[in-house]
């Protein structure tokens, strides 16, 4: 029955079929033992013999677009095999708006099984890990702005003592900024407010 629905592409047919695939596909794996092996052969053989039809070949991707997921365990199967029809949908002339929409499609399921498959080669401590250590220079970008944005106002402020009160407070902020300050100009790519004070003393 399920190779029967694979070939089944005629246009008089697909909402029927469609309806039959979105109940069949997912209980193959889940109620046979080697029921990833029987979805692989299947959908590998139609699309190597009988793929040369667009609508066959539509008919095939756009299953396996609907159900990524229950084809994440087998997709080094199917990758190169998308990856041909990618180039076939998405640079023919003479193929319709929907069959680029298909192409476009393939693309993000061959995106969301490679983030699946770093998802689960992650380790939980190495993710909260990467997920503090953002937190930190985040933090550390934060102090470096303030201190920064002190030291210009110093050198700026009108004062009695003119060049020698703004010029201690420049070098007070200078030396409060320390390596955040360096941190921060190393992240930017800019020069910071203490290099530039530098300059024009």
């Amino acid at each position: 029955v399920f190779h029967s629905l694979l070939k089944a592409h005629t246009m008089e047919a697909r909402a029927i079929v469609r309806q039959a695939m979105a109940i069949l596909t997912p209980a193959v794996p889940a109620r046979m033992e080697d029921g990833h092996q029987m979805l692989t052969h299947w959908t590998r053989k139609i699309i190597v013999e009988e793929g040369h039809t667009v609508p066959q070949l539509v008919h095939i991707l756009h299953l396996i677009v609907q159900h990524f997921r229950v084809y994440y365990p087998v997709r080094h199967h199917l990758v190169q095999h998308m990856i041909s029809a990618m180039q076939r949908l998405g640079f023919t002339p003479s193929v319709t708006i929907e069959q680029r929409k298909l192409a476009v499609d393939l693309a993000e399921v061959v995106i969301k099984w490679e983030l699946q498959r770093i998802k689960d080669q992650l380790p939980d401590s190495d993710a909260e890990a990467v997920a503090g250590g953002e937190g930190t220079s985040g933090g550390a970008v934060k102090r470096a702005l303030s201190l920064e944005a002190s030291s210009s106002s110093a050198v700026t402020a009108p004062g009695g003592g003119g060049g020698g009160v703004g010029g201690g407070a420049g070098a007070a902020a200078a030396a409060a900024a320390g390596p955040d300050a360096k941190r921060f100009r190393t992240a930017t790519g800019a020069p910071s407010a203490v290099s530039l004070f530098r300059k024009r003393v």
